[in-house]
């Protein structure tokens, strides 16, 4: 059922609701090279991960090549359901003491 509406907060809390990259791209910043906070933007590789980790049936298996922003995508996904989905708990494993004191 499509329920059409012109609040643009009802809106803008539906496609939040219902479309993981606009709620990721909406709602997340980041730090980009010079250290300033920025709204998070995914690029193509990045966006379709997204797409793959939130279709159903979803294994969790991905290759993902360095530097194009596919960690981001993914920790930002986990972050969101950690964030709205009651009873979610995330872990996340760094093999290299650098990047964990970040």
């Amino acid at each position: 059922m499509t329920i059409a509406t012109t609040d643009p907060e009802v809106e803008f809390k539906r496609r939040i609701i219902l479309d993981r990259k606009y709620a990721i791209e909406n709602l997340l910043r980041i730090e980009d090279k010079r250290r300033q906070l920025v709204p998070m933007k995914l690029w193509p590789i990045p966006a379709d991960i997204v797409d793959h980790i939130v279709a159903p049936g979803f294994r969790g298996v991905i290759v993902k090549p360095a530097q194009v922003g596919a960690s981001s995508a993914i920790i930002a996904d986990i972050l969101l359901d950690t964030l709205f989905v009651p009873g979610t708990n995330s872990v996340i494993i760094a093999y290299e003491d650098f990047i964990t004191q970040r």
